[in-house]
């Protein structure tokens, strides 16, 4: 998938662990940290230049549109920055 003029497309991270429990398949949700990896970033987006496929992101919990399985696609705004290790 390819991400449209000013929009982030980004694939969201599950839940693996619980604390100290290992959360099996069937019942893995949306990580409570609302981060994503970044798949595409749209030509007109502001951020294009700071943002590239594989990017760990922080976003707005309830912000952006579900897209498939497991993809939100959401406006620059919505961004809250970049994960870094």
């Amino acid at each position: 998938m390819q991400a449209v003029s000013d929009l982030v497309l980004v694939k969201l991270k599950y839940a693996e662990k619980i604390g100290r429990f290992f959360v099996p398949d069937q019942h893995k949700q949306y990580s409570g940290d609302v981060v994503g990896v970044v798949v595409s970033v749209g030509p007109a987006c502001p951020y294009r230049g700071e943002l590239k496929p594989g990017d760990e992101v922080l976003y707005a919990r309830h912000e952006g549109w579900k897209v498939g399985e497991g993809f939100v696609s959401l406006k620059p705004k919505w961004v809250l920055g970049r994960v870094e290790e």
